[in-house]
């Protein structure tokens, strides 16, 4: 098959890739191993937010481009045929992890500059999110927007709306590459 473009990887960011180039009438293949067990799509959590990976030396332009990504979410789970995750999750800084903390203080602090519900959990009711069975809460921050959604789902989800438009997915040994 002769394509316009060739998209390495197919995570559920290649897959987004490929699909957002294939509804524009690119002819698009994906070429990878096709080894789920063994990609960021099937051992990540596929968080969806703002606030979740936030840390405080983040420029301002990372922020402004999580918050429209944000906006532009629900279409994105509609076009892959998927229901959008429930939303709701907790952000965990272990005890004595000063990185942790000056995180989820920038959290905070973009959340109330931008109007998005977060609030702060006591560590003592939030146990059980320790974020391994001997560490211990110090801090634990609850963005009620964000959520965790089912990335091994999504990764073939993502392929399949991909493929609709017409984008088709090789295996990388099959993928050739021939310059214009």
């Amino acid at each position: 098959m002769t394509a316009d473009v060739l998209v390495v990887g197919s995570g559920i960011v290649g897959a987004a890739v490929a699909l957002r180039l294939a509804v524009t009438g690119r002819r698009v293949t994906v070429g990878d191993d096709i080894r789920p067990a063994g990609s960021a799509a099937g051992a990540g959590g596929a968080m969806l937010g703002v606030l979740g990976e936030l840390v405080p030396a983040d420029p301002p332009a990372d922020l402004a481009l999580r918050l429209d990504a944000w906006a532009r979410h629900p279409s994105w789970w509609d076009e892959n045929g998927m229901p959008p995750p429930a939303s709701g999750t907790f952000v965990v800084a272990g005890q004595g992890r000063d990185h942790d903390l000056a995180a989820l203080e920038a959290m905070e602090g973009a959340a109330a500059e931008h109007g998005l519900p977060a609030e702060r959990v006591e560590a003592a009711d939030a146990a059980e999110v320790a974020p391994a069975p001997d560490a211990r809460p110090e801090r634990v921050l609850y963005p009620a927007d964000e959520a965790r959604g089912d990335g091994p789902a999504l990764r073939p989800a993502g392929l399949d709306a991909a493929a609709r438009p017409g984008a088709s997915v090789t295996p990388a040994a099959g993928a050739r590459v021939t310059p214009h």
